[in-house]
């Protein structure tokens, strides 16, 4: 997807967000054994029962959806106020039950778009069930666990203006993934250079012997290089739109011969191409995860998960 609509169909959300007064409580990031990033928060939220259906050629939510998600975000506003800090609420009519906020940055002469979709999706056995759900609605849950998935895109231009964006038009840099297939009858999948990129990436800027599964700074995403971001205060932002620059700047270059490596053979940090780029590393982008550490537990299930410490 080259383009990223921004439709604002309430901004009394952005209004609400605006006008929390809350010191918030705190959160500790977490990865599940599935790859899934979540904020475990010190005070559970409720989530409604969410209509399932929307009609994805409307542009607007019902009336009932977006009063449902005003009070949802009343909650998180005010257990997490430095996350929606400038953030404002946009509507994509594919992705009902992940609510995006977005903000722009700005890197030299360069735009990047801060997206931030909280994953409303139940989850038995992570969360509490409140009332059932049916063909329509959602069920009712309630959680101290909020999924998310946060990332700094870069952007090559936006139709409108930086106050009210309408159309983000990527600035890709990767060219069509696409290898093939592989299986036969039902059972054929999409080979795609995907992944291979995101750990090229990844890898190229971790410390070596660095184990940070299932995280991955640098991602390939949108046919861009992309930084994915689980530190969400302002501050931290700034520093993550910096490094994604510095870093697109440092591989975009690179690209064809990584992709042609890549479709030669699978990753590995014996290619030559990644040990030419791995030699001529700015010493920031070297450093900036040095500190970063993915601890193994097992939870309150018994099922391995990862706690991010840096």
């Amino acid at each position: 997807m080259s383009r990223i609509e921004i439709i604002k169909p309430d901004p009394s959300i952005d209004a609400l967000l605006r006008s929390v007064k809350s010191a918030g409580s705190g959160y500790t990031p977490f990865f599940t054994a599935n790859e899934e990033l979540y904020l475990e928060l010190e005070d559970e939220f409720q989530v409604p029962n969410f209509q399932i259906h929307h009609d994805v050629r409307e542009e607007a939510p019902s009336p009932r959806y977006r009063e449902d998600l005003r009070g949802l975000m009343q909650q998180l506003g005010e257990r997490l106020p430095r996350i929606f800090q400038g953030l404002r609420y946009f509507f994509d009519p594919a992705e009902i039950l992940r609510p995006s906020f977005f903000r722009l940055f700005r890197a030299e002469d360069c735009l990047y778009l801060y997206l931030l979709h909280i994953d409303l999706v139940p989850r038995p056995g992570i969360h509490r069930q409140m009332s059932r759900g049916s063909n329509e609605e959602t069920p009712a849950y309630s959680s101290s666990k909020l999924f998310i998935e946060a990332d700094m895109i870069p952007i090559e231009e936006i139709e409108g203006d930086d106050e009210n964006p309408e159309v983000c038009r990527v600035r890709r840099s990767v060219s069509d993934t696409w290898i093939g297939e592989t299986g036969r009858g039902y059972y054929v999948q999409g080979i795609w250079l995907d992944r291979e990129l995101t750990k090229f990436f990844t890898k190229l800027f971790l410390p070596e012997g660095a184990r940070t599964y299932p995280y991955y700074p640098l991602s390939c995403k949108y046919q861009a290089v992309c930084h994915s971001l689980y530190s969400l205060e302002p501050k931290r932002l700034e520093q993550a739109c910096e490094i994604a620059h510095q870093a697109r700047l440092f591989i975009d270059p690179h690209l064809e011969a990584i992709q042609n490596a890549l479709r030669a053979d699978e990753f590995s940090t014996e290619l030559p191409i990644f040990r030419k780029l791995r030699a001529e590393l700015p010493e920031e982008l070297a450093h900036y995860w040095e500190r970063l550490r993915l601890v193994p537990f097992l939870n309150d299930r018994d099922m391995k998960e990862f706690r991010i410490e840096d």
